[in-house]
């Protein structure tokens, strides 16, 4: 006769699974489960919106990457009433966990557009930067982050001064 297990008891169950390991534990689908038995209520939301975001931005970039990015500088008008209970900080905990756990290695971009996209949902006024390496070398580089209020969030302010915000008209 099989034994089935309570809800409860699969989410306690998985939960222990997932604070011993530190990466998913295989890329495909089931590892979400695993991550989101780490949050309850309301942060298990922002996690599974978390995950399907940085899915979205991954794929959206391979398909239309010009028109998603032209998307997120024009930037849109965030109802602020909206952020209600939503901290910040919190969401970005979450949002990192989410992102060190993801199947793939996602570069700053897709990253910083699920983000963003996340904190405006949240009703924050999150800002997509793009820019280019300040140091004249013999390779180009760029880099994405955001910013809520004028503060780099998800990265550091240490990280981003390397690098010439591209200002968009």
């Amino acid at each position: 006769m099989p034994h089935f297990q309570s809800k409860s008891s699969f989410w306690s169950r998985a939960g222990r699974v997932a604070r011993g390991a530190r990466h998913f534990a295989s890329p495909r689908l089931g590892g979400l489960w695993i991550l989101l038995g780490d949050f309850q209520g309301a942060d298990r939301r922002i996690a599974l919106l978390s995950w399907i975001l940085l899915l979205r931005s991954a794929l959206l970039l391979e398909v239309s990457s010009k028109t998603l990015i032209k998307r997120a500088l024009e930037g849109t008008l965030v109802d602020s009433s909206r952020r209600g209970d939503s901290d910040r900080a919190r969401i970005i905990e979450i949002f990192s966990a989410v992102d060190n756990r993801f199947p793939v290695r996602l570069s700053c971009l897709p990253r910083a557009l699920a983000l963003r996209t996340l904190l405006r949902f949240a009703g924050w006024d999150a800002r997509l930067r793009i820019g280019v390496q300040k140091e004249s070398t013999e390779v180009f580089s760029g880099h994405a982050w955001v910013e809520v209020e004028s503060v780099v969030v998800l990265d550091t302010t240490a990280n981003v001064a390397h690098y010439h915000a591209l200002r968009y008209e």
